[in-house]
């Protein structure tokens, strides 16, 4: 079943190249993805425990690639073979216990792992495989990069690849320049995010500003209640929050995170009717909705990091550890 690309992109993480991404660009203009086949995709052998590379975003298409109006796709998978630790474990102590009592002796810590690592290679040719996969989606004109992923960890990991693939990824993760948490701690005690185009949504965390404590998740309640009050002015302050951008005739509600992160995205319905296409080619139907998607992700970036006070300018040492 084919998933549509507004529930891929459905949470975001974005980043901000710092030098032309040329040989990105250039698989844009001239469709030619060496780099991409350097790296492609092959499935777990007998005895592989994970196995990554790019794979086509189309789905059953050959191209790694795909772009469309200036913009560009890509897909990584990931897949792993499946040991739970449990049964490793289990075996490991059946093995420990006939050979100790063959030798009449206590085995080492050396000899455990040597052990183990048996018992896992005999399992791995019968472990069931897990694909894990994550898209990045690249826009030259507007300089910026969006992963699909609400981890960071994901989408440092798929980065640091195509990093790898190319040579050279100067990226630095979108920050804003004031910090968020005091920025949405204010929206919330003003009671709107002083803008026309974003509203307060119902649900918000809290924390302590001193870190040490729990956070608190408040939902489906007015942001302005006395209870938020109470929570403002014992000096928690907002760590995410959900919020509505106005855009065409109704809204998408998505979360905010303190580190730029954008999770939980419900694009607005008179996007998604746009984007329903009867096309039966996937990679047709791929273009209606990349489309959309490209022409929306820009604007909302936009309006985002504006109403946030602008963007942190990268510093010199985090360009030159993007290219590690």
């Amino acid at each position: 079943m084919k998933k549509s690309l507004f529930k891929v992109f459905s949470n975001v993480q974005f980043f901000r190249p710092t030098k032309p991404l040329d040989l990105l660009e250039n698989i844009i203009k001239t469709g030619n993805d060496r780099f991409l086949v350097n790296k492609e995709f092959t499935p777990c052998g007998s005895h592989d425990p994970h196995r990554e590379g790019w794979i086509s975003p189309v789905r059953g298409g050959d191209d790694l690639f795909f772009a469309s109006n200036g913009h560009l796709l890509l897909k990584m998978r990931c897949q792993d073979k499946i040991l739970p630790e449990s049964v490793i474990k289990d075996l490991l102590f059946e093995k420990v216990d006939e050979i100790e009592a063959q030798q009449n002796k206590k085995l080492k810590s050396k000899e455990k792992a040597a052990l183990k690592e048996e018992i896992i290679t005999s399992l791995l040719p019968k472990a069931f495989v897990k694909n894990d996969d994550i898209i990045l989606w690249f826009s030259p004109a507007d300089n910026l990069i969006g992963v699909a992923t609400a981890s960071v960890t994901k989408a440092e990991y798929i980065l640091s690849f195509l990093r790898k693939t190319l040579g050279s990824l100067p990226v630095v993760p979108v920050q804003a320049k004031e910090p968020l948490r005091i920025t949405m701690t204010e929206w919330l005690k003003e009671g709107n995010c002083q803008s026309e185009i974003f509203n307060l949504g119902e649900t918000a965390e809290l924390k302590a500003a001193d870190e040490e404590s729990n956070a608190i998740k408040v939902k489906n309640q007015d942001m302005t209640s006395d209870e938020i009050t109470a929570m403002l002015n014992a000096d928690k302050v907002v760590t995410s929050m959900a919020l509505q951008w106005v855009d065409g005739d109704s809204g998408t509600d998505f979360t905010l995170t303190e580190t730029f992160g954008i999770k939980g995205i419900k694009y607005s319905t008179e996007l998604l009717a746009s984007a329903d296409s009867d096309d039966t080619s996937p990679s047709a139907a791929l273009d209606a909705e990349f489309y959309l998607l490209a022409q929306t992700l820009p604007r909302f970036f936009n309006d985002l990091i504006t109403i946030v006070g602008g963007e942190q300018e990268p510093k010199a040492e985090e360009e030159e550890q993007s290219n590690d």
